[in-house]
């Protein structure tokens, strides 16, 4: 092993490492003692929490970071043995496994996922809402609902699962297997499911059932009305973003092609390019572009 091979596995060990460190992953999480408050995350591991959640992922964050961490070690590694680029196969590395994997697959998962079940939960306001108004109790509008969970509808068709009626007939199994009452079982299928706006929909739930079936219709409907509201705010934002964020991802594909064309034609290019000057010039290039492009695409971050 060559000694700039040796220095860039090491350096990329030791990066690792302080991430590990920094966000607490080599240390065994403590399990909270019998009326001590829960353990207290960062808000980098509770947003990537949520992420991991909404995106339907079964990992807790400490060991999805611990694999993609691995992974992007792993390329980098890859790249250093093919192309010997010490600082981007570093780089390269340490970002695909810190934030790519993040944003190029979790992050889309979790957007599309949240999309679909946020026009579940228009319908299933107002489908619940409309068996209230029809003369059924609000637990039993529930329960009605519950059944399109099993029912070959328009899901089927469409290969989307209507994951709200799901969660509902997953708490109201809970109800009756766990001996769970209902605002407990709502919670915990939230919970579940990972979707703040299928949780508003419980809240708004719990907090008007023990009212009047009046009230209860007249919130859902109220909350559909202002979930689907802000559904068409971020298709409308999308749409006039769309153009130029295209045209900006375009041009980031373009340069690096570019500069591969240069190294593969010109040997002036191609000294340059594969030195350390170079290499940290592609990497200031690229933080230039991406800082750009993450003041372009902010707009349509859907966190709340």
């Amino acid at each position: 092993m060559s000694d700039s091979m040796f220095l860039a596995l090491a350096g990329g060990v030791l990066a690792a490492l302080l991430v590990t460190l920094v966000l607490g992953l080599i240390r065994p999480r403590p399990e909270p003692a019998a009326g001590a408050s829960a353990y207290k995350s960062t808000p980098f591991i509770s947003d990537l929490s949520q992420d991991l959640a909404e995106a339907g992922i079964a990992l807790s964050p400490q060991r999805y970071i611990g694999y993609s961490v691995a992974l992007g070690l792993f390329v980098g590694l890859g790249i250093e043995l093919a192309f010997h680029l010490e600082i981007l196969a570093l780089a390269i590395g340490l970002g695909l496994g810190i934030f790519g994997l993040r944003i190029f697959y979790v992050s889309r998962l979790a957007d599309a996922r949240r999309r679909t079940q946020m026009n579940h939960i228009i319908t299933a306001s107002r489908e619940i809402a409309s068996l209230i108004h029809a003369g059924n109790g609000p637990d039993a509008a529930l329960e009605l609902y519950s059944g399109q969970a099993t029912s070959k509808g328009v899901e089927s068709l469409t290969r989307e699962h209507n994951q709200i009626a799901e969660a509902i007939a997953l708490a109201l199994q809970m109800v009756a297997t766990k001996g769970l009452d209902l605002a407990e079982a709502l919670r915990e299928s939230a919970d579940r499911l990972g979707n703040r706006y299928y949780r508003g929909m419980v809240e708004v739930y719990i907090r008007n059932a023990s009212l009047d079936k009046a009230q209860v219709e007249k919130s859902l409907l109220f909350y559909a009305e202002g979930v689907n509201h802000t559904l068409v705010l971020r298709r409308s934002l999308a749409n006039v973003l769309g153009l130029p964020l295209a045209s900006y991802k375009g041009m980031g594909m373009l340069c690096p092609a570019l500069a591969i064309y240069m190294i593969l034609n010109l040997q002036q290019a191609a000294d340059f390019w594969l030195s350390y000057a170079g290499q940290l010039t592609a990497l200031g290039l690229f933080g230039y572009w991406w800082i750009g492009y993450w003041l372009q695409h902010r707009p349509l971050n859907e966190r709340d």
